[in-house]
């Protein structure tokens, strides 16, 4: 059974200790990777929403340290140094 990081047809997965595909953030060493609710790929290049903010996210899967930006309940957008 495979556990961790798996690669299939060009994409990457990450499995749990039981093999299930995992979704969500996950942990891994030192850093946060995005892995897609609907199908489980790992997120590359792109905008994810976390509480508010919306985090880059490298193209390795890893997180940025910092918010691109965030979005004021009144929808106002305000960038992030």
């Amino acid at each position: 059974m495979a556990i961790g990081w798996v690669f299939v047809n060009g994409k990457w997965y990450y499995l749990d200790a039981s093999g299930a595909m995992v979704t969500g953030w996950v942990q891994y060493k030192d850093k946060l990777y995005h892995l897609k609710e609907e199908n489980g790929e790992m997120s590359s290049k792109e905008l994810v929403k976390v509480e508010g903010g919306w985090y880059y996210v490298n193209e390795d899967g890893s997180r940025s340290d910092k918010p691109a930006f965030n979005v004021l309940p009144d929808g106002l957008i305000v960038t992030t140094k």
